[in-house]
């Protein structure tokens, strides 16, 4: 705790997101206040990992915004299972190609491996 406080955040940045990314940010937090997105961030250790950051401008005397306060949530869970889900939709993708496609394959091979089978089997027999 006492190590980020009062320290600028780029001390846990990932090296992910580009220049463009922060600018875009800024731009959202000085027209809107608030900001919100799926970003990378860096542990103490030095692991890089996903995180939801969301950021809001407290306001001064003067309506302006006086400081910034994050909340982020460490989103590895969610995304690891978001990897397994897209995974498992692929494959099942696959395995309706592969079912419906089977007879013409089956064909296929039957006609195109067979032949060299035989003639391998008829060199080995002289």
């Amino acid at each position: 705790k006492e190590e980020v406080i009062g320290n600028n955040p780029s001390i846990l940045h990932s090296g992910k997101q580009p220049p463009s990314f922060y600018r875009q940010m800024w731009q959202q937090l000085q027209s809107e206040g608030q900001w919100q997105s799926k970003i990378w961030n860096r542990r103490k250790n030095g692991e890089i990992y996903p995180e939801l950051l969301s950021i809001t401008a407290v306001l001064g005397s003067d309506e302006k915004p006086a400081y910034y306060v994050g909340i982020f949530s460490d989103i590895s869970e969610q995304v690891n299972l978001e990897q397994q889900l897209q995974q498992a939709q692929k494959m099942e993708t696959i395995g309706t190609l592969v079912g419906r496609h089977r007879p013409r394959f089956q064909q296929y091979a039957g006609r195109h491996l067979r032949q060299p089978l035989s003639v391998a089997q008829n060199d080995a027999g002289r």
